[in-house]
């Protein structure tokens, strides 16, 4: 009997995580099914084949070296100019997965991929950018806190200097696959240095004024770091007013008005809610950002019906239903004459502009 209870006792102790291992098991065969059936099957192939394209960001560069093949394969100097922007991969009259594949394979071929000494110089100069960002000064203050508050013997200073050269190699292959200077990524490996130094912290012994100065710190880096999402970054277009309060009225104008906005990737500060905060009730239903791995999603697709839009760039032009908001107007009129319309051009939307304060613009011809 006391061996039975045993066993009753431990597989009770082992039921909740037995259950959780049949949830995780069959959610994943679902998610799994879901994906190997159309029409998520072709988006996901689309979007990884896109997503090698994009990585590399090198196709303005690819185009001028091998021009034949992109011409072969009909991708204008525009189309790599926007590839390399994370847009026009919803083209499906240009961009199909077959056409990725066979840019990636060609530009593979090329040897675009810096050397050693191009990775160091790159590095150095990444410097001045990461000195810029908002979360810099949280960071600063907790190696104020490991300086002043940990236990500097050799070991420590190892694993620092060890985390140092992790952080450099990691930052070098960023660099060689064209992933850098991209604020997301930069915060996670700054964050993760900075995990490092709190957990050398350890269990110290601190006065109370010691324990303070610590505390305020902390409090400080916590909230410069959670501040970062109002980071004003230098790529966006003039579209943004300085102000995330005045810029979330811009968005809820948009949202309220009877249009559909084709938006440009870097066309519109995406910055301005915080993690805490939920965005406004219609952001995705009336904000269409023309960029990103959510392009061509099925359920984005069933959106875009409604306003009789299946290609983004051609069926804008002469639609009443849709207006647009690009990165650069005049590479988004020379892109949609090159492919679909060669009278195609865009016309301000005056009132609506100058009520919301942002250049809007419709596709006529």
């Amino acid at each position: 009997k006391g061996e039975r209870r045993k066993i009753r006792e431990a597989l009770s102790y082992l039921a909740p995580f037995l259950a959780m291992l049949a949830l995780a098991a069959g959610l994943y065969g679902g998610n799994s099914l879901m994906w190997r059936t159309s029409p998520y099957k072709e988006y996901k192939e689309l979007i990884f084949q896109c997503r090698e394209v994009v990585d590399i960001r090198q196709n303005v560069k690819g185009y001028d070296l091998m021009p034949e093949v992109y011409e072969e394969l009909n991708i204008s100097r525009d189309a790599c100019f926007m590839a390399d922007d994370y847009q026009g991969f919803d083209d499906t009259d240009v961009w199909t997965a077959e056409t990725a594949e066979k840019v990636v394979m060609a530009r593979s071929q090329l040897g675009l991929y810096p050397g050693f000494g191009e990775l160091v110089k790159t590095f150095a100069s990444c410097w001045k950018v990461f000195l810029t960002y908002g979360f810099m000064w949280g960071i600063a203050g907790i190696l104020a806190l490991w300086l002043f508050a940990a236990k500097h013997d050799k070991f420590k200073i190892l694993a620092l200097a060890g985390q140092i050269i992790i952080f450099i190699g990691i930052y070098l292959w960023f660099i060689w696959l064209g992933r850098y200077l991209i604020d997301r990524v930069d915060a996670g490996m700054f964050m993760a240095i900075s995990a490092g130094m709190l957990w050398q912290l350890g269990d110290i012994r601190l006065g109370k004024g010691r324990q303070a100065v610590c505390l305020l710190i902390t409090l400080t880096a916590m909230v410069v770091c959670l501040n970062q999402y109002k980071t004003f970054h230098s790529k966006y277009s003039d579209n943004l007013a300085g102000d995330n309060g005045y810029s979330k009225k811009q968005i809820q104008m948009l949202i309220d008005d009877e249009h559909l906005f084709i938006v440009g990737s870097t066309a519109l500060n995406q910055y301005i809610y915080s993690p805490l905060e939920a965005f406004p009730q219609g952001y995705r239903d009336k904000l269409y950002f023309s960029a990103g791995w959510a392009v061509r999603h099925p359920q984005v697709m069933e959106l875009l019906a409604e306003y009789d839009v299946e290609n983004p760039y051609k069926d804008s032009v002469n639609n009443e239903k849709v207006y647009v908001i690009p990165n650069d107007v005049e590479r988004l009129v020379r892109y949609v004459r090159y492919y679909y319309d060669e009278n195609a051009r865009a016309e301000l939307v005056e009132d609506l502009s100058a009520e919301v304060g942002i250049n809007i613009y419709k596709l006529v011809s």
